[in-house]
């Protein structure tokens, strides 16, 4: 009896650890990147690295620095991230523009656009 006992509670153990790992989401972005908000004040064209590097003057009134990189950043609703747009997304830390003759890094960026919109 005891030995059948521990059988049906493995089988159990076994049956809820599999469906655990079988049955997870399938497209989910609750935690991907840190949100961001504002009016690009300024675009710059990285020719090196072939992206843009924005300056976004949030409500707090300071400006954020975040890389473009087209391709890799999702742009929604009006699709123009230039100056005077109004953008709201999200950024993944790091990143780089590169610029003038021997493609040395320009400015100080704090991240790369993840996701954005426009307005």
């Amino acid at each position: 009896m005891l030995q059948r006992l521990r059988k049906g509670v493995l089988y159990l153990g076994l049956y809820v650890m599999l469906a655990f790992f079988a049955i997870q989401p399938t497209n989910t972005s609750a935690s991907i990147g840190i949100p961001f908000g504002g009016r690009v004040v300024m675009a710059y064209y990285c020719p090196c690295s072939l992206n843009l590097m924005l300056y976004i003057l949030t409500p707090y009134g300071f400006v954020l620095p975040l890389v473009y990189q087209p391709g890799v950043s999702i742009l929604y609703a009006k699709y123009k991230p230039f100056i005077g747009s109004a953008l709201l997304g999200t950024y993944i830390p790091g990143g780089v523009c590169l610029s003038f003759y021997y493609c040395v890094p320009y400015g100080f960026p704090i991240g790369t656009v993840f996701m954005m919109g426009t307005s």
